[in-house]
């Protein structure tokens, strides 16, 4: 079986049952409750979390299923793309992104690369822009334009809040040394 078709099947995912074996003979089993750029956090039950590095891995089992730890390591790396994004990826500033979402919501997602929500919200800021202007100009009051002029703030300043938080992550994971982004041993 080659490696990209035993790769799709094993694609790993948080609440996975694993079982890992480590070089001293000690089985940690349990739920996968995070992943790491290069760890597995396991739940082994009662609140007890245990965070097992690949480098401290023997052997491994996803769902029953053994694994090489050289395919582990390629599945870690494909979530932590997938989650945060791959390294060749547009990094610009957070505030760059705020900036561009506050002045045309979605914007921001354009700079990182995202052009499906940046289409979402470009639309519907389109769209409650366009409403607000036919209430306005046609009622010649702007008090009936009131309400979706809000709604368009709305947009602006979530598109602008969730996009700094993409930029930040992503800046984060892939700026800083890998050991900086693990919590402590739990």
């Amino acid at each position: 079986m080659n490696a990209w078709l035993l790769g799709a099947l094993v694609a790993l995912a948080p609440l996975d049952d694993v079982r890992i074996l480590t070089p001293d003979g000690e089985e940690v089993a349990g739920v996968i409750s995070a992943i790491k750029p290069d760890a597995l956090v396991v739940h082994e039950g009662e609140g007890n979390h245990r965070r097992v590095t690949v480098t401290q891995m023997r052997s491994v089992e996803i769902d029953g299923a053994p694994v090489s730890l050289v395919l582990l390591q390629e599945q870690i790396d494909r979530y932590v793309d997938e989650r945060y994004g791959p390294q060749d990826q547009p990094q610009p500033a957070p505030g760059a992104v705020v900036l561009a979402s506050i002045l045309l919501p979605g914007a921001g997602h354009a700079l990182l690369g995202d052009r499906q929500t940046f289409a979402a919200y470009a639309i519907a800021d389109a769209v409650a822009l366009g409403l607000a202007g036919l209430l306005i100009w046609d009622g010649q009051s702007f008090s009936e334009g009131l309400p979706l002029l809000t709604l368009d703030l709305t947009f602006r300043v979530y598109s602008a809040a969730e996009a700094r938080k993409i930029a930040r992550l992503r800046r984060e994971i892939h700026a800083k040394p890998v050991h900086m982004l693990d919590e402590p041993e739990i």
